[in-house]
């Protein structure tokens, strides 16, 4: 009969979940007789065979676990086999990819309502390629894209410390997470002006009276106005024009001053 032994893999080498390896074996006929095919087999299952020396198959295996046993069979010209003894083998689920936030750099200050460029360099495993790079902001997504350069538009709409992130997903459905990249985000400043009463208007007491102020900002985005009599919160406003109903009870002098929110 002839001879066959599996010369790759390894025993107790590792394999990678939906990464092609190759296995390769040599065989041996016996006198005049030649190799006719030899054929692989994982846990008694045909994976393939080869007819030409070198000997030799593609496996990718689709699923992960110990003790896999990886056979030979080589059959000559005269019908003869030989079967190898098992070679014990492992399979591993793949590597992930790795991914990392390029752009806004960690510690950058963006204000409110800016459009701003997260950008993204994943790099994937061997044998795999980039299906995916989804972005995140405070783990909220912001934005998929499948295709390089990997970035997208982001337009903050609260001030505050934002961690901006980015998972990479790979050919074979594996994810890598980059660590996080901490930006502040600002709010602009409102500006805020009392309209109405004017400065030095003469109001009789007793008499209902309304306030009216405009407010901005740099975003156009206000969300409340807050009006005061001498220091005292007198009403809030959350809509445009923004009023107060007040009645002085008393004469004197009196300051009327506004604060804005904005989003």
């Amino acid at each position: 009969p002839p001879t066959a032994a599996l010369t790759s893999p390894t025993a107790g080498s590792s394999l990678s979940v939906g990464i092609s390896s190759t296995f390769t074996a040599t065989a041996t006929a016996a006198g005049s007789a030649t190799i006719a095919s030899v054929e692989f087999f994982v846990n008694g299952v045909s994976v393939g065979f080869d007819t030409t020396d070198p000997y030799s198959v593609a496996y990718t295996p689709n699923a992960t676990g110990t003790n896999i046993a990886v056979t030979v069979r080589a059959i000559d010209s005269l019908g003869s086999t030989v079967t190898t003894a098992p070679t014990l083998i492992n399979i591993v689920a793949a590597p992930g990819p790795t991914v990392a936030v390029t752009a806004p750099v960690s510690g950058a200050t963006i204000a409110v309502g800016t459009p701003t460029l997260v950008s993204a360099i994943p790099t994937p495993a061997s044998g795999t390629t980039i299906f995916s790079v989804q972005f995140f902001a405070n783990s909220v997504s912001i934005g998929t894209v499948v295709t390089a350069p990997y970035a997208v538009t982001w337009l903050p709409t609260a001030g505050g410390n934002v961690v901006l992130s980015a998972r990479a997903t790979d050919s074979n459905g594996t994810s890598g997470t980059s660590p996080g990249v901490s930006v502040n985000v600002t709010t602009p400043a409102a500006v805020v002006a009392i309209t109405g009463p004017t400065a030095g208007s003469a109001l009789p007491v007793n008499t209902p009276q309304t306030i009216t102020a405009t407010a901005t900002t740099s975003t156009g985005t206000v969300t409340k106005v807050d009006f005061f009599v001498n220091g005292v919160a007198l009403a809030s406003d959350n809509i445009f024009p923004f009023t107060a109903a007040w009645t002085p009870v008393t004469p004197g002098m009196f300051a009327l001053t506004a604060r804005a929110r904005p989003l």
